[in-house]
C-alpha cells in the first residue's frame, strides 16, 4: 500500500532566508533546542542523526532536500519505502511555503503499520523554523 502525507506552512519571510535555514545545520540546531524529542543528536559533520540510516539528495536550485530511509525502525515495521521531501517554495518577494512530504509503501502483511507514519513531526519543525524566520525578519 502506497501512501503520501503532506504539510504546508506559509511563512512571511523570503524563500532565500528559509532555505538558508533548511539547507544548513541551523535547522538541526533549532530542532535540538526547541524539539529535543525528535532527534537524538546533532553531528557537526553530518547534521541530524536520526534513529534510521538514510540516503538523500540536496538541490539548492530547487530549494529541495530529499531523504530516504534505507535501514531502521520504519523498514523493520514492514515499510519498503519511507522518503521525506522538504521544499521551500517562493510565494512572493517576502513570503514562502514550507512543504514537507512523506511518501511510504507498506508490505501487504503490515498494512496496519502504515498508520504509524505521521507528518506531524515535520509540521512541528516547520513551525519552529517559521517562528525563527518571522522573529528575525
Amino acid at each position: 500500500m502506497f501512501g503520501q502525507l503532506s504539510h504546508e506552512l506559509e511563512v512571511n519571510a523570503p524563500a532565500s532566508r528559509a532555505w538558508e535555514i533548511y539547507s544548513t545545520l541551523c535547522l538541526a540546531e533549532m530542532v535540538v533546542e526547541e524539539l529535543p524529542d525528535i532527534v537524538q543528536k546533532v553531528d557537526a559533520h553530518r547534521g541530524l542523526r536520526p534513529i534510521q540510516r538514510s540516503s538523500g539528495k540536496h538541490e539548492n536550485e530547487k530549494r529541495m532536500k530529499e531523504t530516504e530511509v534505507i535501514e531502521g525502525e520504519y523498514l523493520d515495521l514492514g515499510l519498503t519505502l519511507y522518503r521525506v521531501q522538504l521544499e521551500i517554495i517562493e510565494k512572493g518577494i517576502g513570503s514562502c511555503i514550507i512543504r514537507s512530504t512523506i511518501e511510504y509503501d507498506v508490505k501487504d502483511d503490515f498494512v496496519a503499520n502504515g498508520s504509524r507514519v505521521s507528518v506531524q513531526p515535520l509540521a512541528n519543525i516547520a513551525q519552529v523554523a517559521a517562528q525563527h524566520l518571522t522573529k528575525h525578519e
